[in-house]
C-alpha cells in the first residue's frame, strides 16, 4: 500500500491447517511399512473364509488400521505475518526499510492402539500386540518465532560511470517452543479413545521446551568503476 510517494507499507499473512490421519501399529511404535513388507503385503490374504483376519493382516496393522482401532492423528495449525515498511528518504539515494515476522504453529499428535483379534484356525481367536495392550497418547507443541529488520540503504549518484552502493542494519530474532507428551494405558471403549475413559495408569508424562535468540549487525558496501569493478565487501556480526 502506498501511503505517500515516499512511503510504502505491505502486510503479508498467510493460515494454514493440515490434519493428517495415518497408520499406527498396534506394537507401540513399530513401524507400520516395515511391518506391511515384513508379511508380504498386498500380496498375502487379509481375510479368513470365516470374516476374521488373518495373521498376515493382523501383523502388518492392517486389520487395526482399517477397522479404525488402531491410528494416528496429526492436526497443525500454521499462522505467518509478515509486516513491512519502505521509506525513501532521499529518492534513489537514501532508503529506509524494516520488516517484523510473526509466526505461530500448533501441532497435536494423537496416538491410539488397541489389540486386535485374528484367527490361525476355526474357531480360535487370537489377540495381536496383546502384550502392549491398549494405549492413548497425545503431544501437544506450541512453537512462537518473532523476527525483525532495519536498514538503510544508500546509493548515491556518482555518475555514468561509477555506482556505490551502501547497506547497514540490525537484525533480531526469537522463538520459543513448549511441548507436552501425556500417554495412558486401558482404553475401555476402542471407539471412544478418551483420557476420561480409561481404566490403567499414566506411562511417565512430560513436558518440554526451548527458547532461542540473537540480535546482531551487518552491513554491505559495493562499488563499481568503468572499465573495472571493484569486489563486493560485506560482514554479518
Amino acid at each position: 500500500m502506498k501511503i505517500r510517494p515516499w512511503l510504502k507499507i505491505s502486510n503479508n499473512m498467510s493460515v494454514s491447517v493440515i490434519d493428517q490421519h495415518e497408520p499406527k501399529h498396534p506394537r507401540d511404535n513399530f513401524n507400520p511399512r516395515k511391518a506391511m513388507l515384513h508379511c508380504a503385503l498386498p500380496l498375502s490374504t487379509v481375510k479368513n473364509p470365516d470374516g476374521t483376519w488373518t495373521t498376515a493382516a493382523a501383523i502388518s496393522g492392517y486389520a487395526s488400521f482399517s477397522e479404525g482401532s488402531s491410528y494416528r492423528d496429526r492436526d497443525n495449525v500454521f499462522l505467518r505475518n509478515t509486516a513491512a515498511l519502505d521509506v525513501d528518504i532521499i529518492k534513489d539515494v537514501l532508503k529506509f526499510q524494516a520488516d517484523y515476522s510473526f509466526n505461530f504453529t500448533a501441532a497435536k499428535q494423537i496416538d491410539v492402539q488397541n489389540p486386535v483379534e485374528f484367527s490361525k484356525k476355526p474357531g480360535v481367536i487370537l489377540l495381536e500386540s496383546e502384550g502392549s495392550g491398549s494405549k492413548l497418547g497425545q503431544i501437544d507443541t506450541w512453537t512462537q518465532y518473532q523476527g525483525g529488520n532495519l536498514y538503510l540503504t544508500y546509493t548515491p549518484r556518482l555518475g555514468d560511470n561509477h555506482s556505490l552502493t551502501v547497506l547497514a542494519g540490525w537484525n533480531v530474532e526469537q522463538q520459543k517452543t513448549q511441548s507436552v507428551n501425556v500417554q495412558r494405558k486401558g482404553i475401555i471403549l476402542k471407539d471412544k479413545p478418551s483420557f476420561s475413559l480409561m481404566n490403567g495408569t499414566l506411562l511417565a508424562p512430560s513436558a518440554g521446551g526451548n527458547v532461542w535468540a540473537y540480535a546482531g549487525a551487518f552491513f554491505r558496501a559495493e562499488m563499481g568503476f568503468l572499465p573495472i569493478c571493484i569486489p563486493r565487501m560485506e560482514d554479518f556480526g
